[in-house]
């Protein structure tokens, strides 16, 4: 039995031990390349999950300062139970997004933990495997039990039987929790990811948009990558596991009467055999032999595309080294698996197996990568090399941290009495009872399933009455311990450490130094764009309250005798001279715009529906328009437009307000609808901060491709997963996404599928059509957008398609248009698909001031550069002159506090008994915060904690 288990573990042995030892001998370089490239991947990703809780937070921080605009609008006097109960639903949204903030920065703490875990060759691990050991002061205490090892530094024994010494059996405990928890972690993850597949079969041909059935799609590229991860840390698990017990099979082979150990056999030998099965298949799909192998495998292995084979295979395999790793570190077998505490104190053994891992994690990425690049190209094959670099510390964070709350929670538990660890067990059960009705308030504003919103708020509940019941405990102790002192005083027992490892004497190197001073970067960025975000918020809500503007209407504009003139707020003023004669008549717009001369630009010229392009720059004019029922559209548009039979027929004034025209066709064809929206309006704080929650996931992303160059590489494909992956994740946190496009998506998707519509609008507007024109499939004519290729993934998140042309990219390289303008940085927040046309800027000299961005400069630069093919206007006249609009903005500054100021004092002189709830909310806040944390203790033991 032993030769045979010997034979096959030898490739196991050789792959994990041999291989990545002779390689780093021979190449010396490797193991710091594999451990640079270790640290990139992990640096990265957690720079995704920190950009990621900025995301949730910014959105957080609006919609809660959002709900107070709205709840100061109850009428005055509507306390009581109302009154009372808003307060403290507050408290209770708060608290729940405050859990899953808590979570998450653990997490992160985590990722960061693991990455200069990495530096210094896992130094955690090593005090656990070895031992901090401790000596007392206690002459009652024998050799054995003051920690020191055994002379000769053979195996230690890792049952509590070995010992009755409590501090030694605390560090068995330590071990075996250590070396069976993520083995625990991969049987359930892999159990689940089976149970979740028929969870979610139903979902899958549907074609839902749940975010937690997305990842067990056997079709998707983030479940093939999730579970070449799996087999990436089962293998980097094994890899410790032949390294810590090289002779493991002579320790099973003699335990293989038992009833683990022959149970240890049969798993392990149907994991030899499936995986065997799994690789030939592997080998297959490249050699194309996959149609030769088919029919001996049947549909066992090849339903869903492996999915349910690969999972099952993971959790034999898993489940055959936990038993094992049971069954090799009891006390009568660990002496025959070549376990020694001596080698485990060696700083040398600890470098060579933390680069090994790294290195073997390396191989089989570049295997796979050859794998791809066979199979299914280089662009697939890149693409799942990014994913993969993303979920591998994720997934490995997440293994570590549920290891080290199991292994916390047993060790805590184990030295408790019974009564405290039933009590333990059971006021979970409350927890979770407690997590689902605060969560059912988020559901009643949010969307998606508030599944893992309950699961964050449980897991804090737990944590938090956890830390709870031990500070109480330690208070009761110290209570008891000072009466004993007083009636018998003695002194206390002190311990002090017997072991150094050179591990704890190392100091910061320089690479760890920098990537701290990067990471606190990255936190200050974040924290400010939230500040911003707050700040715009509670502008946006002080100047609903009020009611405050700059001037009564920003866009103003008044006939001439001979054309129009359109005043922008006093800083762009655009003239139009019309032409009185026709097209051939000296001095006619033809000759004056030289449209008869080669045009300057390759757009010149185009028609869409009839209409230029200069045509819908002059019609995304209108939604700027004040008080749009009281405008009188025909004369306008007969100013602007008279070659073409336009008419209004739809309006609104609500968030992004949106003006419907149809243009009729004099050759009997359909009508066109051409729904133009508004852009940013300069004294709207709600209009800036939709500006930047529209673009902020594109900003984030140069900003981390500074500080991570090789995410400039990756293909929109990745960075829309993982834009699109974070409002996923954020609806089933019931974090409801609000966008002011929703009343124009609405109405677009209403119109009928045949019927011919086009979206355009300027700035904000533009890219709001450009968005709407994605989700629906229409065209779609954005002047001066600010880009929305990367953006526009998780629009598609939020809201599913609508149409039959898919998702991607590719709806809006199909059917969008985008004018830029050199110069103006507003179209740099992100990059632009379809077609674009850049053209040349008029106001270079004053582009840091938006001058290449008025609206009325591009209708004057394309008249002037691609002429009037309608022969409606002779000249055209544009002043650009921001410095007298700045100064009554600064002006306007102090009444605007003021006003505000006056309005916050009424509303809480009118809502008293909403103000009254507020402070016994408060109150009962201050109470729970004292009951956790300002408990007294006058006598705390460290033995107790």
């Amino acid at each position: 039995m032993e030769l045979l288990l010997w034979l096959l573990t030898q490739p196991l042995a050789i792959l994990c031990n041999a291989l990545p030892r002779y390689v780093c001998q021979r190449l010396p370089s490797m193991p710091t390349l594999a451990i640079g490239a270790s640290l990139y991947w992990q640096f990265q990703a957690l720079m995704l999950v920190v950009f990621f809780c900025t995301v949730l937070l910014a959105e957080l921080v609006t919609l809660a300062i959002s709900s107070l605009a709205n709840s100061s609008d109850q009428p005055a006097g509507s306390g009581g139970a109302a009154g009372l109960q808003q307060p403290f639903y507050g408290m209770a949204v708060c608290y729940v997004y405050y859990s899953v903030f808590r979570v998450l920065l653990f997490f992160c703490y985590t990722m960061w933990t693991g990455l200069w875990e990495t530096v210094y060759d896992m130094p955690t691990v090593q005090r656990v495997m070895a031992g901090q050991r401790t000596e007392w002061r206690d002459m009652n205490l024998s050799p054995t039990g003051r920690g020191i090892p055994p002379k000769d530094g053979s195996a230690c024994a890792l049952s509590p039987d070995h010992d009755a010494d409590e501090d030694l059996a605390r560090r068995i405990f330590n071990r075996r929790a250590l070396l069976l928890s993520p083995w625990v972690v991969l049987v359930c993850f892999s159990i689940g990811m089976i149970a979740a597949r028929n969870y979610c079969e139903g979902w899958l041909e549907g074609g839902g948009q749940d975010f937690a059935c997305a990842f067990f799609d056997p079709a998707a590229r983030l479940n093939r990558v999730l579970r070449f991860t799996i087999f990436l840390i089962s293998m980097q698990g094994l890899q410790v596991f032949l390294a810590l017990f090289p002779k493991w099979y002579v320790a099973i082979a003699q335990a293989r009467f038992t009833c683990l150990g022959l149970l240890a056999l049969l798993c392990f030998s149907l994991t030899q055999i499936f995986a065997s099965l799994r690789i030939c298949i592997w080998l297959a799909v490249p050699l194309r032999m996959l149609q030769q192998v088919e029919p001996f495998l049947g549909s066992m292995s090849l339903q869903n595309q492996h999915y349910l084979f690969d999972c099952s295979l993971y959790t034999l395999f898993a489940l055959s080294v936990l038993l094992m790793t049971i069954v090799i570190t009891r006390a009568d077998n660990i002496g025959r698996t070549g376990f020694s505490m001596k080698r485990l104190g060696e700083t040398s053994f600890w470098s060579r197996l933390n680069a090994s891992t790294q290195w073997l994690w390396l191989l089989f990425l570049v295997l796979q990568g050859f794998h791809n690049i066979i199979t299914k190209g280089v662009g697939s094959a890149h693409s799942d090399a990014v994913v993969q670099s993303i979920l591998h510390p994720l997934l490995m964070a997440f293994v570590c941290t549920v290891t080290f709350v199991v292994q916390k929670i047993s060790r805590y538990g184990a030295k408790r009495p019974l009564p405290i660890q039933m009590l333990m067990v059971v006021a979970s059960l409350p927890c979770l009872f407690v997590a689902c009705y605060l969560c059912s308030f988020v559901k009643e504003t949010g969307e998606g399933k508030p599944l893992l919103l309950v699961v964050f708020v449980w897991l804090h509940l737990c944590s938090e009455g956890l830390s709870t019941l031990r500070t109480w405990l330690i208070w009761l102790s110290s209570v008891q311990i000072a009466r004993e002192q007083q009636q018998h005083p003695k002194q206390m027992a002190s311990r002090r450490n017997t072991m150094k490892f050179s591990v704890e004497k190392k100091e910061n190197t320089p690479e760890l130094k920098l990537v701290s001073i990067l990471l606190r970067l990255v936190f200050l960025a974040s924290i400010s764009f939230c500040t911003v975000i707050g700040l715009c918020a509670s502008m946006a809500v002080v100047q609903q309250l009020t009611g405050f503007q700059s001037s009564p209407a920003l866009l103003r504009w008044r006939a001439l005798p001979r054309g129009v003139e359109i005043n922008n707020a006093g800083v762009s003023v655009l003239t139009l001279t019309s032409n009185t004669g026709n097209a051939s008549s000296e001095g006619s717009a033809s000759t004056a715009f030289g449209s008869e001369e080669q045009p300057s630009y390759m757009i010149c010229g185009q028609t869409w529906h009839g209409l230029h392009l200069i045509d819908y720059a002059l019609l995304s004019e209108l939604p700027y328009l004040p008080n749009l029922a009281g405008q009188d559209f025909p004369q306008l548009l007969k100013l602007l437009v008279p070659h073409r039979p336009l008419k209004v027929t739809n309006y609104s004034s609500g968030d992004r307000p949106w003006v419907e025209l149809e243009l009729s066709s004099k050759s009997g064809r359909p009508a066109v609808s051409i729904v133009v929206v508004s852009g940013t309006l300069l004294d709207s704080w709600r209009d800036i901060l939709e500006d930047i929650r529209m673009w902020t996931e594109p900003v984030m992303f140069q900003i981390i491709g500074t500080f991570c160059p090789l995410t400039r590489m990756w293909p929109r494909e990745t960075t829309a997963l993982v834009i699109g992956s974070w409002h996923r994740i954020m609806l089933g946190l019931g974090v409801k996404l609000q966008w002011q496009y929703k009343e124009i998506l609405d109405h677009v998707r209403q119109m009928p599928a045949d019927h011919q519509v086009v979206l355009t609008g300027h700035s904000l507007g533009a890219g709001t059509a450009l968005v709407v024109g994605a989700l629906t499939g229409r065209t779609a004519i954005g002047i001066q957008p600010p880009g929305t290729y990367n953006s526009l993934a998780k629009h598609q998140a939020v809201h599913p398609r609508g149409h039959a042309m898919g998702e991607g990219s590719h709806v809006l390289h199909q059917k969008s248009l985008s004018l830029v303008f050199e110069g103006d940085w507003i179209q740099n927040f992100d990059n632009h698909g379809g077609l674009v046309q850049t053209m040349a800027c008029d106001q270079s000299a004053q582009s840091l001031i938006m001058g290449c961005h008025v609206l009325e400069g591009a209708v004057c630069h394309l008249l002037q550069h691609c002429g009037d093919h309608a022969g409606e206007f002779r000249t055209c006249t544009h002043v650009y002159d921001p410095v007298d609009k700045t100064r009554q903005l600064l002006h306007s500054i102090i009444p605007f506090v003021k006003q505000s100021w006056r309005s916050i004092q009424a509303d809480l002189l009118q809502n008293t008994g909403q103000f009254q709830s507020m402070l016994v909310a408060g109150a009962t806040m201050f109470v729970i915060v004292a009951v956790r944390y300002a408990l007294p203790l006058p006598h705390q033991d460290t033995r107790l904690a």
